[in-house]
């Protein structure tokens, strides 16, 4: 399979932008191009909301309240995009096929556990083979503070957790692997504090296309996004993601 590697680590966007390339690179999936790993992080500290979220909620997380916010497509709780490494993966998959896609949650996070053992040295296991029990409620805040079985987790801290929804026949699976404690969540231990290793994004960055690469089978060469990508996310953001009413919808 061939695939396109896009790296948005040291040219971070906004939050609206972020969410707009996902989009935009699910659709170009759709519309028959080469799969799209993306790696990037976040041009200041975002608050990010799941779709499903009522904006007023945010008044429970205080440390985060000063915080540019954008909603997500995908479900999930609110992250904290700081101190992380986020990624996205468009794929397309066959036209009968509908729902989550749980084959491709497992490939990524098998993925991230392997770069974690080989980075940090620890060993990360699924929630659901990890024996732990879930430290807050399932409608928790914050994401990193819900457990589900696909989530991976650390010395008993969710370290890494996942999203997906459908693009016509692309799947869309973005998702936060927590490096280091941010200010704006200072409750949440990052893979750094746990293991006591050093965690830098773009290193954590190689290691992990080097070995979702194998694990997909994929040819991944870097790319760019191209001139129609770059006006359909401005497009986007514009439409949804930096407005008022998307964000205020719940």
């Amino acid at each position: 399979m061939d695939a396109r590697l896009i790296r948005h680590i040291d040219d971070p966007f906004d939050g609206a932008m972020n969410m707009a390339i996902d989009q935009a690179l699910a659709e170009s999936v759709d519309q028959g191009a080469a799969a799209c790993l993306r790696l990037y992080r976040w041009k200041s500290p975002t608050l990010s909301l799941g779709y499903f979220q009522q904006y007023d909620d945010r008044q429970q997380h205080p440390w985060s309240a000063d915080l540019p916010i954008v909603r997500r497509s995908s479900g999930g709780g609110a992250i904290v995009h700081d101190a992380e490494l986020t990624y996205s993966l468009s794929i397309a998959t066959p036209k009968s096929r509908h729902g989550a896609d749980l084959t491709i949650y497992a490939t990524v996070h098998n993925a991230i556990m392997e770069t974690i053992a080989a980075i940090a040295m620890q060993t990360a296991r699924r929630f659901a083979d990890s024996g732990w029990l879930p430290l807050a409620a399932d409608d928790a805040f914050l994401c990193f503070e819900r457990r589900t079985d696909e989530d991976l987790v650390v010395s008993g801290y969710k370290i890494a957790g996942s999203a997906q929804r459908r693009v016509g026949r692309a799947i869309l699976q973005h998702g936060s692997i927590l490096l280091q404690t941010s200010p704006a969540a200072p409750m949440l231990p990052g893979l750094q504090c746990v293991s006591g290793k050093s965690c830098d994004p773009a290193q954590f960055a190689d290691h992990l296309t080097a070995t979702l690469s194998k694990a997909l089978d994929a040819d991944t060469s870097p790319a760019e996004l191209s001139a129609a990508e770059t006006t359909r996310a401005a497009e986007i953001a514009a439409a949804r993601f930096s407005s008022p009413a998307w964000t205020h919808r719940r």
